[in-house]
């Protein structure tokens, strides 16, 4: 009755892999030979071994259940039933079953590791749902495991930190501002660095005023990471070179390249390593792409820290009056801060971004505008994907089109001046005399003047329509030119002429206003005059409407 079992228990203690579906076969008809009770045990435990060997881990697991359902709960059958459960990814009874027997499996086999990988997923789960509380639970369970250490996050090492961190995710800023007074209390105690602490409180001071002033207080965070004494270090697992501070000798940290943990120590220091330039990360044959960002956690931070000292400075503006201008040396120290971001890190769009708004919305000059705007440019191209920033730039693209083809657009100007009968006739024989000296006017051809006068002259709104039209198309052609050259006396003939028909504009309205008030005056006490000549009663004021300049009635003339 046992030979089937024991020719396959033969096949499974030579690992012969080929042969494990016979030793399934021979499994099968073991059990239905009547064997002892602890036999059976054995040909349902050596059969749920081999379709879990065979990858049918469903199958496996159903004859591992009828197993542990007769109360067969030894270590190797804990193991397997364990494997199985984390092989088809159900990690709610890995973490069950390591509970319930943990004394029992101890260390056998990969048990932590299959462990580890349960507690990581639902770590990670946790954390990706603002969890954070709960994520922190099984990472910490997972350092007790003393395993996958490469997949723990590094800034867990600061618990007070990361409490405070879970405190701000779930809106207790209270809560989060003890944490993190906390955390420096313990840095300063142990003698390490209080920059997480304080920053995790200018963070709380961020989120709860609307203006937040954190511009000094970020300026001497700032300062303490850039002026931290580093040494450099070697990973003994992968080589990779480290920077790290000199404060943390004697402890342990993380690689950033393997992830894994070493020790700090003095002995084990060497020479800094020279930084790699931008040009260096760039990918070959691409001189303009944009650099690979390998940043360390370090400069990722103060990367990070930079540019909110950066975004500090232009939240005090808000506290400026209404409609003043931007300080002239307030705009240079915030290009500066963010210049500050970009040679730590080249490819990093957002410093772009924000120059390119500012000297954009705020320029000295044309020629900031345009600097402006190539940042904005430079942003796209850095991945800052912003729709209203997208909008500006396609407009200031058919803006340039529009000025490359300004003598194009201003020979059309020209030419239905000319053949505009509501112009007189003396006034654009002039202007095409005047232009016939240029050899590209004289290409537009014969233009003929229709001579004569006209009954339909242009009225007032005409003329002034047409000369606010000009004004705008003459602007839009020679504003940016006007920028650029150095014919100063060009420059200043043009915007007189400008301003002076903008003012003859101005003064024709305010004529044309007067005028109609007299004309309005005068046909009214005309009419007064006559009727009361006729004998005709006045009208009770109160039964009339509303007097020009009252509310409700007519404007009263100029």
């Amino acid at each position: 009755r046992r030979r089937p079992l024991l020719q396959a228990l033969s096949i499974i203690d030579q690992d012969e892999r080929p042969r494990f579906p016979e030793a399934e076969e021979l499994l099968g008809k073991a059990l239905i030979a009547g064997l002892r009770r602890r036999d059976i045990a054995e040909t349902r435990f050596a059969l749920a071994y081999v379709r879990a060997r065979l990858g049918r881990f469903a199958e496996a697991g159903a004859v591992l259940s009828d197993l542990l359902a007769s109360g067969h709960r030894d270590r190797e059958t804990m193991y397997l039933h364990l494997w199985l459960e984390a092989r088809q990814k159900n990690h709610e009874q890995v973490e069950r079953i390591f509970d319930e027997h943990e004394a029992l499996l101890g260390d056998l086999l990969d048990t932590r590791h299959l462990v580890g990988i349960a507690f990581l997923v639902k770590a990670q789960l946790l954390w990706s749902r603002h969890q954070a509380s709960g994520a922190l639970e099984y990472y910490e369970r997972l350092r007790g495991l003393d395993v996958l250490h490469e997949h723990i996050p590094a800034h867990l090492a600061e618990q007070q930190v990361m409490f405070g961190m879970v405190a701000l995710f779930e809106k207790k800023e209270e809560e989060a501002h003890k944490h993190f007074e906390g955390a420096i209390k313990a840095a300063r105690e142990e003698g390490r660095s209080t920059v997480p602490g304080e920053l995790g409180l200018l963070l709380c001071h961020w989120r709860q005023d609307e203006h937040p002033d954190l511009d000094a207080p970020l300026g001497r965070v700032l300062e303490a990471l850039e002026n931290r004494e580093r040494v450099g270090l070697a990973c003994p697992h992968c080589e990779a070179a480290l920077s790290v501070e000199r404060e943390y000798l004697g402890l342990t940290i993380t690689c950033t390249g393997c992830r894994k943990p070493l020790e700090v120590e003095a002995e084990k220091i060497q020479p800094l390593p020279p930084a790699p330039s931008p040009a260096a990360q760039a990918p070959e044959g691409d001189e303009d792409a944009a650099p690979i960002a390998k940043l360390s956690d370090e400069a990722l931070l103060r990367r990070n820290t930079a540019l909110w000292h950066a975004l500090a400075l232009l939240v005090t503006w808000f506290s400026l009056p209404s409609r003043s201008p931007l300080p002239a040396a307030g705009k240079a120290e915030l290009f500066q801060r963010l210049d500050k971001v970009s040679a730590v890190d080249p490819g990093m769009g957002d410093p772009h971004l924000v120059k390119g708004l500012i000297g954009y919305y705020f320029p000295e000059d044309e020629r900031e505008r345009e600097e402006a705007v190539k940042n904005l440019e430079e942003a796209i191209r850095l991945e800052v994907s912003v729709p209203e920033v997208l909008n500006l730039l396609a407009r200031e693209q058919r803006l340039a089109q529009m000025q490359q083809d300004a003598l194009r657009i201003y020979l059309g100007m020209v030419r239905n001046y000319l053949a505009d009968q509501g112009v007189p006739e003396h006034y654009r024989a002039r202007l095409k005399a005047r232009l016939e000296q240029f050899s590209r006017f004289r290409e537009l051809g014969e233009i003929d003047l229709i001579q004569g006068e006209f009954l339909d002259k242009p009225s007032v709104d005409d003329v002034m329509a047409r000369a606010g039209m000009m004004k705008r198309r003459i602007q839009t052609i020679v504003r940016p030119r006007l920028a650029k050259t150095a014919e100063e006396e060009a420059v200043e003939q043009l915007d007189t002429l400008l301003t002076d028909l903008d003012q003859a504009t101005q003064n024709l309205r305010s004529d044309y206003e007067q005028l109609e008030g007299y004309e309005l005056d005068l046909i009214g006490s005309t009419g007064e005059f006559l009727f009361r000549e006729e004998g005709e009663a006045e009208v009770p004021p109160e039964t009339l409407g509303p007097a020009p300049g009252e509310e409700g009635g007519p404007a009263t003339p100029a």
